[in-house]
């Protein structure tokens, strides 16, 4: 995750807003598969898709073409169901998860616009005015601070899977300071989006 968000950050100042977005998309789906297991671990229980998860993690993977087409085909866990354990999380707090559910709904549907494509992320390099695509990045320093609040989004997200993962490993001084580092980037304008 942490190198995802670096190349994010490096793609966003480069203008490769598209790349961006897909690669943060990535590093979202680490972050919230974290985040699931980390609430298994803490709560001292595991629902079915997080065992699954889990050992679905394990499975070898198959070294040729041959191997593959032999090995038994299960669907993998869904990003809906391991997103349960964020609604559990933040009903303990909020006791209604609804604005939570309703909001990582939109932002993931949004970022994978840009991994499984959709005209408009696939258009946000085209040139209008020229007819053409900007190969060199994204000219416009709007779209690339956009794209650099989005990276700091994430590593806000990112964060948390950390401070999750020590409060699951026992570490409580870690969680803490993760957390510390986490309000200091809140309190920042790095997350703002630029008008």
């Amino acid at each position: 995750m942490i190198s995802g968000i670096r190349a994010a950050l490096l793609l966003a100042d480069s203008g490769y807003v598209v790349e961006c977005y897909s690669l943060l998309r990535m590093v979202s789906d680490f972050a919230q598969e974290i985040i699931a297991i980390a609430e298994a671990l803490l709560e001292e229980r595991f629902t079915e898709p997080q065992e699954r998860f889990v050992r679905q993690y394990y499975i070898p993977i198959a070294e040729s073409a041959d191997e593959y087409e032999q090995q038994e085909r299960e669907r993998y866990v869904s990003r809906e169901e391991l997103l349960k354990a964020h609604f559990r999380l933040d009903e303990q707090v909020t006791r209604d998860a609804t604005t939570l559910r309703k909001l990582m709904r939109f932002v993931n549907y949004t970022y994978d616009k840009y991994v499984h494509g959709a005209y408009l992320t696939s258009m946000e390099l085209y040139h209008g005015d020229r007819q053409n695509f900007m190969l060199r990045g994204h000219e416009a320093d709007l779209h690339r601070r956009i794209a650099k609040a989005s990276v700091a989004g994430k590593l806000h997200e990112v964060c948390h899977s950390l401070a999750f993962t020590a409060l699951a490993a026992g570490d409580r001084a870690l969680s803490e300071e993760i957390t510390l580092a986490l309000n200091e980037l809140e309190k920042s304008d790095e997350q703002s989006m630029p008008s």
